[in-house]
């Protein structure tokens, strides 16, 4: 039997803006069957790639004891204000329950809460039922106080690299409070020291970032121990673990489904262009033209205006995108191997073909009579094995159902 226990905790601001010391746990009052799912995911969509995005979920609790009412209200147990307050999703796995107080040894193992997710409560969205008492929340991704933050412009200057210019816009009390900035945490992909930061002055945090990332060729990401991560897109060196499907010879069955085989032709990008001053350059993938025709993407950065930096940055992008790689979507229930999976992760897939006997069977032994015997029939001409690996782009955490769903990508 498993258990998956969900708990929800929240940390108030006191009168002077700060927050208390302790989370408050307030799992009674949630309705577990309309909290949305936990979802983290890289920069980029099915079409698209540089889409900077929060996370966020949809929390609703009940309400008739009046708790969760704005400041000012009698029950209220909100002193400063309601928004901002931080908001944890935790998790606890445990596969066989103590019996009478006593846990059987080979079968029962300790557990701890593990956290899925760390938000800011959001009153703008907002929504209040009359008639159940139950209120709505949106509460959005901690780095949502990125689009609250500006840019310290005078601590960054021309000829910083990209990994010095994203430490100090990072490292600000409002970011470090919520989050931790380590310089040895931010290596991107293609750092190069950058030509102009004058488009960056008087912009928010999160249109930097957005800016920055893209022509860094890199992503975003906070990681289980509360650190901001931001790294070029190539997966972990080490294979973090191997799914296997049914009729597997491998592994036991850890697949609960397959769902949205893509070609990968719908992220390909084969011809990208940018601006170095009045030098307009491109970087193309040839073969990827001829096959599937020009699919283009222009590249616009203030940041960089010198031909060897600019031809650096298309360049990287056609290695990473200009050929269509596979990517499809796996869901898997929830246990400690795959709630400790993170994005860009290694994993591989076992999923055999399933073969069932036709009307008449070959023979066990002896052989069969060619043109009369009929070999076994696959249930599925779709096949995976582990001599491909794959990265994880998007990673889905259903707390209704303890289902989790990885979009993964060829490398």
């Amino acid at each position: 039997m498993n258990r998956n226990t969900w708990r929800v905790y929240i940390k108030l601001l006191t009168d002077n803006g700060e927050y208390e010391n302790d989370f408050i746990e307030i799992t009674d009052d949630v309705e577990v069957d309309k909290m949305s799912a936990i979802e983290s995911s890289l920069d980029n969509n099915d079409y698209d790639i540089g889409i900077y995005k929060f996370s966020s979920i949809s929390l609703t609790l009940r309400n008739d004891h009046g708790k969760y009412s704005d400041v000012g209200q009698p029950n209220s147990i909100f002193q400063y204000k309601r928004s901002d307050t931080l908001v944890k999703i935790t998790w606890e796995y445990t596969e066989e329950p103590a019996y009478c107080g006593f846990a059987l040894a080979d079968i029962s193992y300790l557990s701890e809460e593990k956290t899925q997710f760390v938000g800011l409560l959001n009153d703008e969205a907002l929504e209040l039922e009359v008639g159940s008492q139950n209120v709505s929340f949106k509460v959005l991704g901690r780095e949502s106080i990125f689009q609250k933050v500006i840019v310290p412009f005078g601590s960054i200057s021309n000829g910083d690299t990209l990994n010095e210019v994203l430490f100090a816009v990072l490292n600000q009390p409002e970011i470090t409070k919520l989050m931790n900035v380590d310089a040895l945490k931010i290596n991107v992909g293609n750092d190069q020291a950058i030509d102009s930061i004058s488009s960056l002055q008087n912009k928010t945090v999160q249109q930097g970032l957005a800016t920055l990332l893209l022509v860094a060729n890199s992503v975003f990401y906070i990681d289980a121990n509360d650190n901001i991560v931001i790294k070029g897109r190539t997966a972990s060196v080490d294979l973090k673990k191997t799914f296997y499907g049914q009729a597997s010879r491998q592994g036991s069955e850890n697949i609960q489904a397959l769902k949205k085989v893509r070609s990968g032709i719908a992220r390909t990008f084969n011809f990208f262009t940018i601006e170095a001053g009045v030098t307009k350059l491109f970087a193309e993938d040839a073969s990827s033209r001829a096959k599937y025709g020009t699919r283009a993407k222009a590249v616009t950065t203030d940041n960089f205006n010198t031909t060897p930096k600019c031809q650096n940055i298309v360049n990287a992008l056609r290695s990473e995108f200009g050929q269509p790689k596979q990517e499809f979507d796996l869901y898997a229930p929830l246990d400690f191997e795959v709630e400790a999976l993170m994005l860009l992760d290694r994993v591989n897939v076992d999923y055999p073909s399933v073969y069932i006997e036709g009307e008449d069977p070959l023979p066990i032994c002896g052989a069969a009579e060619c043109g009369a015997a009929v070999l076994p029939k696959a249930l599925w001409d779709f096949t995976l094995t582990t001599e491909e690996e794959y990265k994880i782009l998007g990673k889905k955490i259903d707390p209704k159902t303890s289902i989790a769903q990885f979009k993964l990508r060829a490398i």
